[in-house]
């Protein structure tokens, strides 16, 4: 089973040293803990924006 955090939109496991592996680490200022969205989830909410943040 893959250890890690959770999707916070699916709850599908994270693994995050993966090679395989892509995600959206969310933190938010004055917080420690982060919220992570897999790369699906991410593509769906976020779209084309999301190829623009990351110059994909």
């Amino acid at each position: 089973m893959v250890k890690g955090p959770k999707c916070k939109l699916c709850g599908k496991s994270i693994q995050i040293m993966s090679y395989d592996s892509a995600y959206v680490k969310l933190v938010k200022p004055g917080e420690a803990k982060a919220t992570f969205v897999c790369w699906n989830c991410a593509e769906k909410k976020l779209g084309e924006k999301l190829s623009e943040i990351t110059g994909a």
